[in-house]
């Protein structure tokens, strides 16, 4: 019996915790004092307050694992507001909405990197992110190498409002933001990579050849499609989803037409073996791929990552899990591409 009151006790305690209410006689004895040492070691559930003040502590571009490390109020400048829509986890490729293709202008590479024309440079790499989810490791990437241009694509809607979200936050918040061209190199399209993808790389291609053609007196900066990252894309378990599933022969032969030949990179990692085996066997099976030097398709769980010192959001939750990742890096080859 009075185990039970015991119990009842110390509930009504913490609900009066969790509302905050100082009026309990506890509060004016040091008896609240230690009730509150035992919420802290774990005896009782810990506040939402508690809970917050334990998030991961800010990356590199100044985004944690749950968003942007956003400033008090007090601000000078009003921040954006934050997206409400939910990220759904799942989205089907194949819908006729997301089948639509991008609109492209003519000259949208230089309206989109106004750093093309404030920074020109001989040449610049450009890497491509296919499903790049948040946005966290778009935007890490691009504040580490200034230098390097850098787009995400993403199929979700809500997915690029709020990686835009988070691009703005930074541009009021980060201790670089005033440096010249600070993240004017990255940029964030809702995009179906195996609807638009080509025309994206046709795009670059065409770009460079017109800057090819300009006159010496003003050619802006030719850009070298340096790398295509895929990197945790979704699973699509069921065995009638796998049609869903972003690596696909189609997808090979257009990032085959659009590398450049001995030069561009594909990389993928992925935390489930099966997938990542279903990936590899469509880039072996494409035959415009070849391993990269220093990479093996029979140890990719012992492999590093080319961007170890700027792991994904879903890196980091495998490391921190203790999950094995897997990962491959492939070069174009030499084999001219041949149209189907």
């Amino acid at each position: 019996m009075f185990c039970w009151l015991f119990w009842l006790l110390l509930t009504a305690c913490r609900i009066l915790m969790i509302s905050q209410v100082s009026a309990f006689p506890f509060a004016c004895s040091g008896r609240w004092t230690a009730l509150h040492s035992c919420c802290s070691r774990g005896w009782f559930p810990r506040t939402r307050t508690q809970v917050r003040s334990t998030l991961p502590v800010a990356s590199f571009s100044g985004l944690s694992d749950r968003g942007p490390v956003v400033p008090s109020s007090s601000s000078s400048q009003a921040l954006p507001k934050k997206p409400t829509q939910k990220i759904r986890q799942h989205a089907n490729p194949l819908t006729h909405f997301n089948q639509k293709p991008i609109e492209l202008e003519e000259e949208w590479l230089v309206k989109v990197f106004p750093i093309l024309h404030k920074q020109p440079a001989k040449s610049r790499k450009l890497i491509i992110d296919i499903g790049c989810a948040k946005g966290g490791w778009v935007l890490d990437y691009a504040i580490r190498y200034p230098e390097h241009l850098i787009i995400g694509l993403e199929l979700r809607p809500a997915a690029i409002e709020l990686c835009n979200y988070r691009k703005a936050v930074l541009l009021q918040t980060h201790p670089h933001r005033d440096n010249t061209g600070f993240l004017e190199n990255v940029l964030f399209l809702k995009s179906n990579a195996n609807v638009d993808l080509d025309a994206i790389l046709s795009s670059i291609h065409r770009f460079n050849q017109q800057q090819r053609e300009a006159s010496s007196s003003c050619p802006l900066s030719p850009l070298t499609l340096e790398m295509i990252t895929i990197q945790f894309p979704d699973p699509h378990f069921k065995l009638s989803h796998h049609k869903r599933r972003v690596v696909n022969a189609s997808l090979l032969n257009i990032l085959a037409k659009g590398a450049q030949i001995d030069s561009t990179k594909l990389f993928i990692q992925s935390d489930i073996k099966e997938l990542m085996e279903d990936m590899m066997q469509h880039v072996g099976g494409s035959g415009y791929f070849a391993a990269a030097e220093g990479y093996d398709e029979k140890k990719t769980q012992e492999q590093i990552s080319p961007f170890a010192h700027i792991p994904t959001e879903r890196e980091k939750a495998c490391q921190k899990q203790h999950s094995a990742i897997y990962r491959m890096l492939y070069v174009r080859n030499s084999r001219p591409f041949q149209t189907q």
